[in-house]
């Protein structure tokens, strides 16, 4: 009786350590004008898990704010969400600033059939905000300005039991200094129903249709 307790104990504290490997990489953003660049990871400028923070000033620009959120923060372990908010200012000739979020994940619910990206913010200047899962890249929307908001359905799925990398970009142009921009966006997932729904309600023509070819 011992020696079978003792063993089932030992496989339910294997079973947590495989579920907290799975909970993904640490998460990283990296913020760049193409000279300077700031890299940022989970639990800088922020003390909960899965939330990283940053404002300050990157070559010719002023960072007012850059929120960026994933698991455990936002989503679960097999549906995995990833948030980043970038606001700034060219504080001189303009330019471009470049914003990069990405997490590693390794476990995907069977039950959800694709990823929503979805996009919004304000500026003077112009703004492009694509979302990317490996080396496919899920949704692009811009170059915009002033007010936009935007949203793609993407029927893709990883190439679950391997690992695979979501990734967030955000590009603000700014044309001219003083000139202030923001953007809002994510990656969320959508069960089936609600993806069929979508393509019901005329919503198909924003949805993409690539399907990352599963490993037998």
């Amino acid at each position: 009786m011992k020696k079978t307790f003792l063993r089932s104990a030992v496989i339910a504290l294997a079973g947590v350590g495989l579920m907290a490997g799975s909970a993904g990489a640490t998460p990283i953003l990296t913020i760049s004008d193409g000279s300077s660049t700031v890299t940022i990871q989970d639990g800088v400028g922020n003390s909960l898990d899965g939330i990283i923070s940053y404002s300050g000033s990157i070559g010719a620009w002023d960072v007012t704010m850059s929120l960026a959120s994933s698991y455990p923060a936002i989503g679960t372990l097999g549906a995995p969400e990833m948030h980043l908010t970038g606001s700034s200012v060219a504080l001189t000739d303009g330019g471009t600033l470049t914003f990069t979020f990405e997490d590693k994940f390794s476990s995907w619910n069977n039950d959800l059939d694709g990823l929503i990206s979805s996009f919004g913010g304000y500026g003077s200047g112009n703004v492009t905000f694509s979302t990317y899962l490996d080396d496919v890249q899920l949704a692009n929307f811009g170059p915009v300005s002033g007010a936009f908001s935007d949203s793609m359905v993407s029927m893709v799925v990883p190439d679950y039991p391997d690992d695979y990398i979501l990734k967030i970009v955000g590009v603000i142009d700014n044309p001219a200094s003083g000139l202030a921009t923001s953007f809002d966006g994510g990656i969320a997932p959508v069960p089936e129903p609600a993806t069929m729904l979508l393509f019901g309600t005329g919503l198909a023509g924003l949805a993409g249709v690539v399907r990352k070819k599963k490993k037998q």
